[in-house]
Order: structure tokens, then C-alpha cells, then sequence
């Protein structure tokens, strides 16, 4: 009886299992987020038909090295978060070819408005009680 209860118990607990596995989202590929990000970009930075061609060669560039280095790094996250800074900066150089001064400054305020939103909704989960500063 007992081996009947423990058998029924670990198949409850693998079907369970590979349920909450099943449900995980697929990541976006490159051209999704690419697109994602440059109607973003052109709503907050209002660009015009030349830098929205541009900016979207530029991200779909980054985008696709991003995933490369995902592939291969995927083993190593500190290896990958180095590589995506670099990757990063270069993106960041040449969108300040293609951006206008004021752009840029709307570009880095809003990353700036991203990370803090990431920062509160980090210290929201470990501090349900507490209002982040």
C-alpha cells in the first residue's frame, strides 16, 4: 500500500512538473524585438523616415549579435553580460550618427526611466511591504 501512495505521489509531482515547464514563454526573435523597440523609439523620439530606416538597421544589428552571443554564452552569464556591453556601445555609437542631440537626450532618459522601473519591480519582489526609494 505504502509503494502504491509513494509511486502515485512522484507521478503527481512529475506531471506537475513538466506542466510548469511547458509554460514558459518563448524568447522573441531578433526582428520581433527590433520591432518592438523601434516603434517605441519612434514614438518617444518622433524620427523621421531616414533615422527610422537607420535606427531599425542599427537595433536589428544589435539584436541579432545579441542572440548570436546568447547562443553561444549560455553556459557562462558573465561572459554574455560583457560581450552585450560592448555589443551595447557600439549600438549606442552609431545611433549618435543617426540620432539628433535632443534624441539622444530622450534616448538616455528614457533607458534611465527603464532601468528604474526595473530597479522597483526587483525591490517590489523581495520587499512586497516596503516603497523602494
Amino acid at each position: 500500500m505504502k509503494k502504491i501512495i509513494l509511486i502515485s505521489f512522484v507521478v503527481a509531482i512529475a506531471s506537475v512538473n513538466g506542466n510548469a515547464q511547458e509554460q514558459k514563454v518563448p524568447r522573441k526573435t531578433p526582428e520581433q524585438r527590433t520591432e518592438r523597440i523601434t516603434v517605441k523609439l519612434n514614438e518617444e523620439l518622433a524620427l523621421n523616415d531616414a533615422q527610422k530606416v537607420k535606427v531599425k538597421e542599427v537595433i536589428l544589428k544589435q539584436e541579432q549579435q545579441r542572440e548570436e552571443l546568447f547562443k553561444q554564452l549560455e553556459s557562462s552569464r558573465e561572459v554574455f553580460k560583457e560581450a552585450n556591453k560592448k555589443n551595447m556601445q557600439t549600438t549606442e555609437n552609431e545611433l549618435k550618427t543617426v540620432l539628433t542631440p535632443e534624441q539622444m537626450g530622450k534616448l538616455k532618459q528614457l533607458r534611465e526611466d527603464m532601468k528604474q522601473k526595473r530597479q522597483k519591480r526587483g525591490m517590489q519582489h523581495f520587499l512586497p511591504d516596503k516603497e523602494p526609494k
